[in-house]
């Protein structure tokens, strides 16, 4: 009896955990038998005749595999969501469409020709088993390869040959034994491409999904900094236009207020210890002055004619001209273009054209309101003073 090899005691254990697992679930007891756990005598029960015979497993590929004349469900298990392994399933994905794969699925009706390929290009037929009479099977253990029972066109000279260029000792062997041998090492050597080639398909499966989940990876952290960068940049363009906004706002109130400050400053007038009412321009000094006879020789820019009319003014009143009453006919002359009114038990001067209202000191105070029932005051002195002096 040949000597049991590592491989082949592994494979035995595997069976074995596999035959109690499914016992387990299933509820039996019963010992198994060193032929069943065999992975030389498991794989020799299995030949491509009865394989073709098995009912289709939807867990497995759907493919059909050409073995020795037999059309035989492919072993490997098919891809999440599909019906095909990685290997059928590269193939099937590269015909055009209305193809299949070259056998077709073990589901299906077995093809005559092979379908991977165009009608008119289908020349040569499938070499059926059961098409071809002739035909001589292959050697397996049920047809007694175990026994002795050489495979078709093997001779003695081809098998020495063979089992030479593999490095296996032929000292010793010959005819049966030599047969023997050769079946061995063929089955073997068979048992070790299908494990290499399941293990490969595995290892493809395994690196196509790594990279996909790497790519996956990447996509989602290129998406989030553009996101990151999107939310800060909005951010900022909002703090820089909310800034700006507030700083014109604030350009804008202390615009506001300087001009009320002016008009307040040109707004006051005499009486009660208020500042004067200047004009506005040197052209309204110049027009003032003439009115006034006021020389204007030497006087150069605004200040200097404020200075001027200042000194007009305390002249006048240490004179005691401010104070004193104008008679009617001085009244009737300065008050040509004006109104007499009287608000709260007040006397005040209404211009007729500009509709401003000054008081008796033809200094400016206010105006009415929109139904004229008050005055809008040009200042807090000037509003003091009329309620001083309605009192």
């Amino acid at each position: 009896m040949p000597t049991i090899s590592e491989k082949i005691l592994h494979q035995a254990m595997e069976i074995a955990w596999r035959d109690g697992f499914s016992k387990g679930v299933d509820g039996r007891d019963e010992m198994p038998k060193w032929s069943d756990l065999d992975p030389r005598e498991v794989k020799d029960k299995v030949d491509p005749e009865y394989a073709s015979q098995l009912p289709f497993n939807p867990e497995k590929c759907c493919a059909r595999k050409f073995v020795d004349g037999y059309g035989v469900q492919c072993t490997f298990s098919h891809l999440d969501g599909g019906v095909f392994c990685t290997r059928h399933q590269t193939k099937f994905d590269g015909l055009p469409e209305g193809l299949d794969v070259p056998f077709g699925r073990y589901n299906a009706e077995r093809p005559t020709h092979d379908i991977s390929k165009p009608e008119a290009e289908r020349l040569k037929p499938h070499a059926w088993a059961d098409t071809k009479p002739e035909r001589s099977k292959r050697a397996s253990p049920s047809a007694g390869g175990k026994m002795g029972v050489k495979r078709p066109g093997c001779t003695a000279k081809s098998m020495r040959d063979e089992l030479t260029a593999m490095g296996v000792s032929i000292d010793g062997l010959k005819g049966k034994n030599l047969t023997v041998r050769y079946n061995e090492i063929m089955d073997e050597n068979s048992s070790e491409s299908d494990e290499v080639e399941q293990t490969v398909e595995q290892v493809v499966e395994q690196t196509v999904g790594e990279t996909v989940e790497q790519t996956v990876e990447q996509v989602v952290e290129q998406v989030v900094e553009q996101i990151v960068e999107q939310v800060v940049e909005q951010t900022v363009e909002q703090t820089v236009e909310q800034t700006v906004e507030e700083k014109v706002e604030e350009e804008k109130v202390e615009e506001e207020k300087v001009e009320e400050e002016k008009v307040e400053e040109e707004d006051d007038g005499m009486g009660t210890g208020l500042k004067p009412e200047y004009p506005l321009t040197i052209s309204g000094f110049k027009k003032l002055f003439s009115e006034l006879d006021i020389p204007i020789e030497g006087l150069k820019g605004k200040p200097a004619y404020m200075n001027r009319y200042d000194e007009y003014l305390e002249e006048k009143k240490d004179d005691g001209e401010e104070t004193e009453d104008m008679s009617d006919d001085d009244l009737e002359e300065d008050t040509s273009n004006y109104s007499d009114i009287d608000h709260d038990g007040v006397e005040y001067l209404e211009d007729e054209d500009s509709g401003k209202i000054y008081n008796l000191n033809h200094q400016h105070v206010g105006a009415w309101n929109e139904d004229c029932s008050e005055i809008i005051w040009a200042n807090d002195a000037a509003r003091i003073d009329h309620e001083s002096k309605s009192e």
